[in-house]
């Protein structure tokens, strides 16, 4: 995803835009799954963590005003949470 776009999307969510988290989620989710089950060796609970991980990072969205990858922003949430 093109720099401007992800940092346009993040700026959208930061005011709540659902379809801005929608599209943000859809990329990089299977992604999220994919690195935490290199680390867990089981999908389900891989996957179960990637939820928990957007949820916390839809609650706490107005936090994400500051960032300019959303890639850098969710591995340093993934290893503080993981």
């Amino acid at each position: 995803m093109d720099n401007t776009i992800e940092e346009n999307h993040i700026k959208a969510l930061c005011k709540g835009d659902q379809k801005a988290f929608e599209i943000l989620f859809l990329l990089y989710q299977p992604k999220l799954v994919f690195f935490l089950h290199g680390f867990i060796k089981d999908n389900e609970q891989a996957r179960d963590m990637a939820q928990d991980i957007f949820l916390s990072i839809w609650n706490n969205k107005e936090k994400l005003a500051e960032v300019k990858s959303f890639k850098a922003y969710i591995s340093i949430v993934c290893y503080i949470y993981s």
